[in-house]
């Protein structure tokens, strides 16, 4: 709904201009052949993964201008994730920095996982700089990998389409466009959780560990 709230006329709306469209294809009887059917069938399904790539990609937009626009802003993600991060970034793990164990220096959570402030000390270490420059960038590949993740369970079962469906519906969630690129752990620990899940169904299934 590119970030209007469905409520009941927006869900009327779409409902009725559906049924209008479905109306009209039947009362045209386009297909009275099978070789036409097919080809109206794949004229119309090229059309709908346009469509949906381009819901994915509206949604990969807002996230990357999150993350290479917008500094970090997100409470948790300034004052205890990146925070950590430039911490790690900037002092040596052996002896462990005086951050994790005196209070006078430290801000809060000091016992808190330190996956997401490990991914972003990586990304200073890369770059050579501290601050904002690209430590949320980690958020937007994560991302991108989960939406790709989510295509791919899905088509192996069900079909491009209905995978293509998902993926879009998937990436337009409210919550990513919050907290996928704002720093914060939530889009790790998401992209850790959501590839272990699939790991797991695919094992159970067929005994498969591979996405």
């Amino acid at each position: 709904m590119l970030g209007v709230r469905p409520e009941r006329t927006e869900v009327l709306s779409v409902g009725i201009l559906a049924m209008a469209a479905a109306t009209i294809c039947y009362f045209k009887n386009y297909a009275n052949d099978a070789v036409e059917r097919t080809e109206i069938v794949g004229r119309y399904a090229r059309l709908w993964t346009v469509a949906c790539l381009l819901v994915i990609a509206y949604a990969a937009v807002v996230v990357a201008a999150d993350v290479t626009i917008y500094p970090t802003m997100e409470w948790d993600a300034f004052g205890i994730w990146q925070l950590k991060g430039e911490v790690l970034a900037k002092s040596a793990l052996e002896p462990r920095p005086a951050y994790f164990e005196n209070v006078n220096l430290s801000y809060s959570h000091l016992r808190y996982p330190l996956l997401e402030p490990m991914i972003s000390a990586g990304v200073h270490a890369l770059t050579g700089r501290l601050g904002d420059d690209g430590q949320k960038t980690p958020g937007l590949l994560m991302y991108l990998g989960l939406v790709a993740v989510v295509y791919s369970t899905v088509r192996r079962d069900s079909g491009h389409l209905v995978a293509i469906t998902v993926a879009a519906m998937f990436a337009d969630l409210p919550v990513f466009f919050r907290y996928a690129g704002s720093g914060t752990a939530e889009m790790a620990l998401t992209a850790f959780y959501g590839g272990s899940v699939v790991c797991l169904l695919r094992w159970w299934k067929d005994r498969g560990w591979e996405i």
